[in-house]
């Protein structure tokens, strides 16, 4: 019975998964395919674990770069077709996350029905919090979705209300209240070679089913009176109370997908088969202005030392040419100079494409900057300069460890370009804290960006969704964003729904518009989220003062 019920939940899998193309998934399916498949009698919630963390993540890797590196002003597509930078986004990317978030939610809400008939409480756990993990990703993509009524077309329900944002974020956090409470480290999970993350530790997977809910409680801090307790209230609960809600304390409890680089399976997205070199990752992917003039500064000769991490200047012979950013949002004819273009930086090609490399699915450096924040508003105790320099510290102590695969191009004493390993050691990073970039300055823009900062290279548009909720960092776009037309030149705001899914549950959608102020001919890229800086400063009759909503546009002409 139960290997029948698992079958039919991997039917509906396989249905999502068709609508799930992308014109760069290049070969992703065999590197999606689990060696290890079930067999009728094996269903147990530890064989679901693998497909949960490996091939959801490195599903997510693949709209990384593709669409969210694009929209939060990362990289800059060059080929003419994709403009993401633009928003040149469709119904089909819209479904395509839609999709998988759908997919992988169900299958971790599976995982926890095995669980529960076979009296399994770590897994009872563990399916809860990937099932927020997922569906929070998808409430922050669209906005309001179902929830509470999700997951059961099985059961016959076809047609799931549509929950307001508040009240998915108060049914995810429910569920993380439940999983937390379900963990019994006493009990050791069987065959804990399956569990990518952390091995079989269950009081690490505790930390993170709670550091994940501080992360949901700080998404909506905005409307921290919206919430009974209030969000600041529930914070430090959380944070207070370290025997009850144990959290990461170090990045030895970051929750990252590990690889082995054994068999395909068990690669990284970024894999060295799919990304053969420097081109493949990053020839359509240059470096945008945006997150280069936040770390690097050729006039002052700041640099971020992450920076020699993430990406690294285009050179020719001996030559070392300057870095110049692309330009987000930008004309295609702008977009087409060759002398510009051959300037702009790519992505650090040897420390990212790595068949062994972790996918990140939330590190100790973001609830490093979430107590920072929490302090900085008098929800917690301590001292947010104290939490925002040992969150700084924490991310570049987690790049350090990729540096030694860094192939950074110098001049030696000769002359001749040589490619170098890369250190963050702690005098690079006491030199950065006391930069003027880098140093404390108690501003929500200071803590802000370098919060954003971190997320880099974070799975699930997370660097996309603090943009929305804090405005920063500041940003602009060239004209193209105002020739295509899609967001009126303005930053992308949301996803829109798929097509279908309102087809099929009109009603519902329509219901959910109305609660918003808005009819189905708002389902654009233009309506914020309940929980984003923008709709929060709307609701409260004031206006938010940030470039991006201003329609601020570069003027092309005057950018050498």
């Amino acid at each position: 019975m139960q290997a029948m019920k698992y079958l039919k939940h991997t039917l509906y899998a396989a249905v999502a998964a068709l609508a799930v193309t992308t014109a760069c998934t290049g070969d992703f399916e065999e590197y999606n395919t689990n060696p290890n498949k079930l067999t009728q009698g094996s269903i147990t919630p530890i064989s679901m674990l693998e497909p949960l963390l490996y091939s959801a993540t490195n599903s997510f890797d693949n709209y990384m770069l593709a669409i969210a590196n694009e929209i939060s002003q990362v990289t800059v597509a060059k080929s003419t077709p994709r403009r993401e930078h633009c928003y040149n986004l469709s119904n089909q990317n819209f479904q395509q996350i839609w999709n998988l978030c759908y997919k992988w939610a169900k299958n971790a809400d599976h995982m926890y029905d095995l669980a529960v008939e076979q009296n399994q409480p770590n897994f009872q756990a563990i399916g809860l919090t990937l099932k927020v993990y997922y569906m929070s990703i998808c409430t922050d993509m669209f906005g309001s979705v179902a929830y509470t009524e999700a997951l059961k077309g099985d059961e016959g329900n076809l047609k799931p209300r549509i929950d307001s944002q508040k009240e998915v974020y108060e049914a995810m956090m429910a569920d993380l209240e439940t999983a937390n409470s379900l963990y019994n480290p006493s009990q050791e999970m069987e065959d804990p070679a399956k569990d990518a993350i952390y091995a079989g530790d269950i009081t690490k997977w505790q930390k993170f089913t709670n550091t994940l809910h501080l992360r949901l409680l700080m998404r909506v801090s905005g409307r921290n009176d919206a919430f009974n307790p209030t969000v600041g209230d529930r914070i430090r609960a959380i944070i207070d109370n370290p025997t009850t809600y144990p959290v990461f304390t170090s990045n030895a409890d970051n929750a990252t997908v590990k690889f082995s680089g054994t068999a395909t399976y068990y690669r990284n997205y970024f894999n060295t088969t799919t990304f053969p070199n420097d081109t493949s990752l990053s020839g359509d992917h240059h470096v945008a202005s945006q997150f280069l003039g936040m770390i690097y500064n050729a006039e002052t000769g700041f640099a971020d030392p992450r920076m020699y991490v993430w990406i690294k200047p285009r050179y020719v012979n001996n030559e070392i040419r300057e870095m110049v950013g692309a330009l987000s949002g930008c004309t295609i004819e702008f977009n087409s100079n060759s002398i510009r273009s051959d300037k702009e930086p790519y992505l650090h090609y040897e420390t990212l494409v790595r068949d062994t490399n972790p996918n990140r699915l939330l590190d100790y450096d973001e609830l490093l900057f979430i107590k920072a924040e929490a302090a900085m508003k008098g929800w917690i105790g301590g001292s947010a300069q104290e939490y925002y320099e040992a969150a700084v510290t924490a991310s570049c102590e987690k790049w350090n460890e990729y540096g030694q695969y860094a192939a950074y191009p110098v001049l030696n004493a000769s002359g001749e370009v040589v490619l170098s390993t890369v250190s963050i050691g702690s005098k690079e990073i006491a030199a950065f804290l006391a930069s003027d970039e880098g140093k404390w300055d108690g501003t929500e823009q200071r803590l802000a960006e370098q919060k954003w900062l971190a997320l880099f290279w974070v799975v699930g548009f997370q660097m996309y969704h603090e943009m929305r909720r804090t405005g920063y960092p500041e940003c602009m776009t060239g004209e193209g964003t105002v020739d295509l037309g899609y967001t009126d030149g303005k930053f992308i705001a949301r996803y829109a729904y798929p097509q279908i899914a309102i087809a099929n549950n009109r009603a519902n959608y329509e219901a959910a518009f109305v609660e918003q102020g808005a009819t189905l001919n708002d389902n654009n890229m233009i309506l914020p989220v309940w929980w984003s800086g923008q709709a929060v400063a709307k609701d409260a009759g004031t206006p938010w003062e940030h470039s991006f909503r201003h329609n601020i546009i570069a003027d092309e002409s005057q950018i050498e």
